[in-house]
């Protein structure tokens, strides 16, 4: 993750419960604040309440984190699509020149 207002132990301690996170529980807790609060209590409350001040960086840092990846997913999703496309209009364009010279 990103540069988040925790000390390098914390740090470490929310990157070894996120990545334990199954994609389902982490679209959960990545829903809103409250949600991102609500998971975080429950998976380790002590930590929870020691980084208590720090939740709404964290937060916003994870958003942000979050919204870089969907971001570059989107990206590379279009042009997975798009490949087979111009692909398809640079076909026609073969076989129309070649149907020319003929």
């Amino acid at each position: 993750m990103g540069k988040y207002p925790l000390t390098p132990s914390e740090r470490e301690r929310f990157d070894r419960m996120w990545r334990g996170l199954s994609g389902s529980r982490k679209a959960t807790a990545v829903l809103d604040f409250e949600h991102f609060c609500s998971w975080l209590r429950g998976e380790d409350s002590s930590f929870y309440y020691a980084i208590k001040n720090k939740l709404q960086d964290l937060w916003n840092e994870v958003k942000s984190t979050i919204g870089e990846i969907a971001e570059g997913v989107a990206i590379g999703a279009a042009a997975v699509v798009a490949l087979p496309a111009i692909a398809a209009v640079e076909g026609i364009k073969a076989i129309g020149k070649w149907l020319d010279d003929l």
